[in-house]
């Protein structure tokens, strides 16, 4: 166990130096509120992105062992998109905010 321990401990270090805040360990096993997901596909609301409603696509976000076998954990991590550099001010009537991810170096890319 203390192994076990010690490379959870080696693999939030190498999380954290990359830039990662938060990390977690889970067990492979089925996703417990996978409706929640398969409702939101069925509402269309992956519009262009057909890929998420594939057959393929949503067996393995049902069951994370589908998509490589033996698998017993899942390492999660999640970094933020950068703030902006200054402080916002309300937009002018009429116009919006942009959100992060679009004014941001592209998440998929770092």
């Amino acid at each position: 166990m203390q192994d076990l321990n010690k490379l959870k401990s080696d693999i939030k270090t190498e999380a954290n130096r990359l830039g990662f805040n938060h990390f977690g360990i889970a067990p492979s096993l089925p996703v417990p509120q996978i409706d929640h997901y398969l409702a939101w596909v069925k509402a269309g609301y992956q519009a262009s992105m057909g890929y998420l409603s594939r057959e393929d696509t949503l067996a393995k976000r049902q069951d994370p062992r589908l998509i490589l076998e033996g698998c017993q954990r899942l390492i999660c991590l999640a970094m933020p998109y950068n703030r902006p550099q200054q402080e916002l001010e309300e937009p002018p009537g009429g116009l919006g905010w942009i959100s992060a991810y679009a004014v941001t170096r592209d998440y998929h890319e770092i």
